[in-house]
């Protein structure tokens, strides 16, 4: 079950404060467990579903230790970050548990297979190989060759041997629970991005590396993890919410979206609050205004994809656009009302009376012949290369609003309109 598995999307690769590097070496290996039973509500309990049981350590990740002169560094992938280099302080809140303390950690060297430390050269050709890396994305589908990195395939193919082989070994990924059910967590999930679950498939885990033969156990100086001194910072705020227009989004909307004379009765209208996953990693909180019929809807369709950790690139309100459309696709952001034409017609959008909902349209374009809007989105153009973020109707955000009723623009016979779903007025 491949590598590190999002762990909540942030543990990413434990931190360390120490004052002194005794007892690490470059290319030492850093393994984060959970105690048994703890619950994340993250992909770290499909981990432990997946690899472990609930009476044993879930082993949630794998990052890669650098020693350069006086600081300790992090090499690892991470959903948030993909494959990065960061001092290892930097990460201490970010792992910090709920409770004030620090997970589990254990750091491992890596032997010749009879408790001999590999020479410092092979070392630093594995931290070298490791930093080639950085700057790719993390492998949400888990998937070999693919030019992304989960968190133990990060360290599988930057440690080789001699002969160029990788010193760990791979094998088919379980995603199933003990009892051979797929838990609900990895269902969700890669239906959120379109994709099967790859069970079976080549791969590597934290569990199956640590527990690797060539390994063995580096003691550290009690202490040398430290907590953080100050307390761990709060998980944002999550928010999903409907409400009459507030006369500060009013404000913001005149001359824009609600252009002076427009037809549409604010009454008719709801500014929602919708949380969501952004590309980056992070929750935001974004607006959106839509006709009071559908609001229920969105924002049950958007807590929906909130618990599937679906990603969304923006929510902003068009307005923050000067209320053209163009700009917002340009900038990949997902709205809904705005009174104006249908694209290339002279009647009025849905978007006008609020029945219309755009989503992440710069990787879900309006197609028709060699029009592609927004221009942005020309690679996007072509929905056979089943890129990260295409909506199609295997994808999570199709079939939610599919069941609630709204029709979809990528099903259209004149053209695609791959980001639009729509309700009759």
């Amino acid at each position: 079950m491949k590598g590190k598995f999002f762990l909540i999307s942030s543990l990413c690769l434990l931190a360390a404060s120490c004052t002194c590097k005794e007892g690490i070496r470059n290319g030492d290996l850093l393994f984060v467990g959970l105690e048994p039973g703890y619950r994340t509500g993250s992909m770290s309990d499909g981990i432990g579903a997946a690899t472990g049981t609930d009476s044993t350590v879930n082993w949630i990740h794998t990052a890669i230790l650098e020693v350069e002169k006086d600081s300790v560094w992090i090499i690892d992938a991470t959903i948030k970050r993909g494959v990065a280099r960061y001092p290892l302080d930097t990460f201490l809140c970010d792992f910090t548990l709920s409770s004030g303390s620090l997970p589990i950690l254990e750091v491992k060297r890596i032997t010749d297979g009879r408790s001999k430390p590999l020479p410092a050269r092979r070392m630093r050709d594995f931290i070298a190989r490791a930093r080639s890396f950085v700057g790719e994305g993390y492998d949400v589908n888990f998937l070999p060759g693919n030019g992304k990195s989960y968190c133990t395939e990060l360290v599988y193919n930057s440690c080789l041997d001699a002969s160029g082989r990788p010193v760990f070994h791979s094998a088919p990924m379980n995603f199933l629970a003990p009892d051979g059910t797929m838990p609900a967590y990895w269902e969700k999930l890669f239906a959120s991005i379109g994709a099967t679950v790859p069970q079976g498939i080549e791969g590597t885990n934290p569990r199956a590396m640590r527990e690797e033969a060539c390994l063995v156990d580096v003691k550290l100086p009690e202490g040398f993890f430290k907590a953080p001194e100050k307390p761990a910072a709060a998980a944002p705020a999550v928010e999903f919410s409907s409400s009459e227009i507030p006369a500060s989004v009013l404000e913001r909307m005149r001359g824009k979206s609600y252009p002076e004379g427009c037809p549409v009765s604010l009454s008719d209208l709801r500014y929602l609050r919708l949380s969501y996953h952004g590309f980056d990693g992070e929750v935001h909180t974004g607006e959106m205004v839509c006709n009071r019929i559908i609001a229920d809807d969105l924002v049950a369709i958007f807590k929906e994809l909130y618990d599937s950790l679906y990603q969304i690139r923006s929510i902003r309100l068009i307005d923050d656009f000067d209320g053209s459309d163009e700009k917002s696709m340009a900038a990949d952001n997902s709205s809904c009302f705005n009174f104006r034409e249908a694209t290339g017609q002279s009647r009025l959008s849905a978007h006008a009376v609020g029945m219309a909902v755009d989503v992440n349209p710069l990787e879900n374009p309006y197609v028709k012949g060699d029009k592609v809007l927004p221009a942005e989105g020309a690679a996007y153009a072509d929905r056979s290369a089943a890129l990260p973020h295409m909506i199609s109707r295997n994808d999570l955000c199709y079939k939610l609003f599919r069941a609630r009723g709204f029709s979809w623009g990528g099903a259209w016979q004149s053209g695609k309109d791959w980001q639009h779903f729509e309700r009759k007025y």
